[in-house]
């Protein structure tokens, strides 16, 4: 499967980003959000310039009631590609 198969690109190189952004959002959307918030902040560590990691990593603090920190991530999204409607709305209803 996918996640065995980006498992072992990180054996060989840690530091890959598509198998971090890739293992994220896997396990952001199997409900996994320790290994999503795992992976995907080691990915913005590696390349903080992707904007698709921020927003994910806002849905994990949104679903962790961590309202503060799912802001600054879109703030940070948006930095990035501002012309994200949908993000800016999504950050309009956190007040930010």
């Amino acid at each position: 499967e996918a996640i065995a198969q980006f498992d072992e690109v990180l054996k060989r190189d840690p530091d890959n980003l598509r198998a971090r952004i890739a293992l994220g959002e896997t396990f952001l959307r199997e409900g996994d959000l320790d290994k999503a918030q795992a992976h995907l902040e080691r990915a913005a560590r590696i390349n903080g310039g992707i904007a698709r990691v921020y927003n994910s990593l806002a849905e994990i603090y949104l679903k962790r009631g961590r309202r503060q920190e799912a802001a600054r991530a879109f703030q940070k999204s948006l930095a990035l590609e501002p012309g994200q409607k949908a993000v800016r709305q999504r950050l309009a209803t956190l007040g930010g």
